[in-house]
């Protein structure tokens, strides 16, 4: 299973978090902006405990009906300079349809300055009649969505409308890229941090470049045997491309015991998706599928979501020749980087993504807290 991130609990009436400060441990590896890939963020772009407040509040809160909301949700994304996939209506749409457990309560809000916001959200039950509220679950991206002036401030503000005794636990996974920076927040009594991370490359320079300076030089030669074996890689969303990529998911998932998977019906759920939102890659060596991928895009970020291979035909190494296909793929169509994502605890996933050049980059859970259940386990 995934290793639990270390969770850190600000108290707004101190100075600092228990054994390191704030700055250190909640911004020591928060990097990579689009055009400043692989770079720390500078101290000046970090508002430390005790900065001044802005005074922001919720003006109006509705939630957001299905079929009538998510053209004004895409338009509220199209404000944006880029995006996950995680962050659009589509990806709302599959958590409905795959967890029964959670209900989807996405909000739209209007703020005090005039900001206006739409924050993906989902309440799963938790104990007795309390629920816990997801943005968004299966540690995916959420956060609010709005233009450039949205910030801390409006979250915090959203947070203190949301937490109640019914739902006293609310959790915000930010996109690695998410401008948002943590401020002290006088008005609101606890929150924690989780620091996460995953592997990011970017897709800042030719593919030739790329091949060169990112992959490990026995990526390349690995990559050049697969292709004169004659292995070949297409993308396919159409009914038999989801039962492939379901077949050697299901095959890879044995070898994987012990390990969290997504559940096969998440698969069939993308056959609604479009094919420049979502793409089914398969690799095949004498037309017998050996390697498949889930991969999503954004805007100006691919995700790649999913993976697995045949595991009798490992000497192949087709995932390699697959994911450098899809890199080359997103980079032809402009995109600006591929999120690689967790690794789930499996040491050889986190090494293919190293080898391809992947930079590990941080991103932070915040999770917001009733006054009344800060006493809750830090989990």
């Amino acid at each position: 299973m995934q290793k639990k991130p270390a969770a850190i609990e600000y108290r707004p009436h101190h100075s600092r978090i228990i054994g390191r400060s704030f700055r250190n441990q909640a911004f020591g590896q928060l990097s990579r902006h689009h055009g400043q890939a692989g770079s720390r963020r500078s101290n000046r772009d970090i508002h430390c405990p005790g900065a001044p407040v802005m005074d922001i509040s919720v003006q109006h809160s509705s939630l957001l009906l299905r079929d009538h909301d998510s053209s004004f949700w895409e338009n509220m994304l199209r404000r944006r300079n880029q995006y996950s996939f995680y962050q659009t209506p589509q990806w709302s749409e599959i958590l409905t349809r795959v967890l029964p457990d959670c209900t989807p309560e996405h909000r739209y809000f209007t703020f005090s300055d005039g900001s206006e916001a739409i924050l993906p959200l989902f309440a799963s039950k938790k104990l007795l009649f309390t629920r816990k509220s997801d943005s968004l679950p299966w540690n995916t991206y959420g956060g609010l969505i709005g233009d450039a002036a949205i910030s801390i401030h409006h979250l915090y503000a959203a947070a203190r409308h949301l937490v109640s005794l019914r739902k006293p636990v609310f959790d915000v996974i930010l996109n690695p890229f998410d401008p948002l920076n943590l401020v002290h927040c006088k008005s609101y009594p606890s929150f924690r941090i989780f620091k996460n991370t995953t592997r990011i490359l970017p897709l800042d320079r030719p593919f030739e470049r790329i091949w060169e300076e990112r992959f490990h030089k026995g990526t390349r030669r690995d990559i050049r045997q697969t292709r004169n074996k004659g292995v070949i890689t297409r993308w396919n969303n159409r009914p038999d491309g989801v039962e492939t990529i379901k077949r050697l998911y299901r095959h890879a998932c044995d070898e994987w015991q012990g390990t969290s998977t997504y559940p096969l019906s998440f698969f069939d759920a993308l056959t609604e998706v479009p094919g420049d939102l979502v793409r089914i890659w398969i690799a095949e060596h004498d037309h017998r599928p050996v390697a498949g991928a889930v991969v999503a895009y954004g805007k100006g970020e691919v995700q790649y979501m999913a993976a697995a291979r045949d595991s009798g035909v490992s000497k192949i190494n087709a995932s390699k020749l697959l994911l450098s296909d899809i890199i080359e793929d997103a980079g032809e169509r402009g995109f600006a980087s591929l999120n690689f994502g967790a690794s789930a605890g499996l040491k050889g996933v986190d090494h293919l993504k190293e080898v391809f050049g992947g930079e590990e980059t941080a991103y932070l859970k915040i999770r917001f807290l009733h006054p009344l259940v800060r006493f809750l386990p830090r989990q």
